[in-house]
């Protein structure tokens, strides 16, 4: 900061804190500068998150196939582009500036809502200082026995639980290879990764570890549902 040649009042903790919290909060993302940039008007949306685009991701690794329409035909080029964009914002170099898309038409007084990616509640709140009331995209977060890790070939990341109380494939995946005997885990682990229940047995093992986990963690908060 000193090699900027900044004033004195720049380089004090208040103004650092305005500056993280405008570059966090105020820019939009460009590729030749991870600081991004200020874009006049472009950061009045307000945020609405991604419905379902997320869940396709877990569709497609438990060999689930994408979405066809009722003739059978795979949906247009158009529509598959639109239905994976995350992100409703971006710069485009053919034409050198920013663009921002709508989902869907507006009318005069309508309050434009833009998506800026998948984020959990804490992850909006540290960036953008909000929490949405319902956020398809939040994720809870349990700690595993110590072999379940590993058992699981995926990052940490992905073992959680959705909004809705289900576990996310990683997660689902993970208990179940967990919960049969490990004589039989070899011959069980690519019906595991296919997404695919082992046994009725090992299922009710899984989901019975899962709810008390869940009970625990909620037990040890300060704030409980009926307070909400």
């Amino acid at each position: 900061m000193h090699e900027l040649k900044l004033k004195p009042q720049f380089l004090a903790l208040k103004a650092w804190l305005w500056a993280s919290g405008s570059i966090s909060s105020r820019t939009m993302h460009i590729p030749w500068d991870e600081a991004g940039c200020l874009c006049p008007v472009g950061d009045f949306f307000n945020y609405a998150a991604p419905e379902e685009e997320t869940s396709n991701y877990e569709d497609q690794g438990a060999g689930k196939p994408y979405s066809l329409q009722e003739n059978g035909t795979l949906k247009s080029e158009t529509e598959l582009d639109a239905a994976a964009r995350l992100i409703d914002a971006g710069y485009e170099k053919d034409v050198s500036s920013y663009h921002f898309y709508a989902r869907r038409n507006y009318r005069k007084g309508d309050q434009v809502l833009l998506s800026y990616g998948t984020y959990t509640n804490l992850e909006l709140l540290q960036h953008y200082g909000f929490l949405l009331t319902e956020n398809s995209n939040d994720k809870a977060f349990i700690p595993l026995e110590p072999d379940m890790y590993s058992l699981c070939s995926w990052d940490n990341e992905s073992l959680y639980i959705h909004p809705d109380g289900k576990p996310s494939f990683a997660l689902l995946s993970t208990l179940r290879f967990w919960a049969v005997p490990k004589t039989s885990r070899k011959s069980v682990v690519h019906l595991v990764y296919s997404g695919n229940r082992l046994s009725t047995e090992s299922e009710v093992v899984a989901m019975r570890w899962l709810i008390t986990k869940c009970r625990t963690a909620l037990e040890v908060l300060q704030t409980t549902a009926r307070r909400l």
